[in-house]
């Protein structure tokens, strides 16, 4: 897929020259362990970005819906066992 826009922002530390990267540098120490186990980015692509919001809008919208799904089902539960069968609801 074509990137629209290279980088969104750029947040990497400037690398001086003659010395290491900085540490948070995503080539830095701490920036390496961010990167394998997050999988930090310091300048994403606006492709980058669209689809970790698309990824985050999804989970929030799963864990609602299981969320409202389980409230309804501890109701009708909590509803039948207090007697509402005797009206036809099973």
């Amino acid at each position: 897929m074509p990137q629209f826009i290279k980088h969104v922002w750029d947040i990497n530390p400037a690398v001086r020259p003659g010395s290491s990267y900085p540490p948070f540098h995503e080539n830095g120490y701490i920036g390496t362990i961010l990167k394998g186990l997050f999988g930090y980015n310091g300048n994403p692509s606006l492709l980058e970005v669209k689809f970790y919001a698309l990824y985050i809008a999804a989970i929030l919208f799963i864990k609602n819906f299981a969320y409202v799904s389980n409230f309804f089902t501890l109701v009708w539960r909590a509803f039948a066992s207090a007697g509402g069968n005797q009206a036809g609801f099973d």
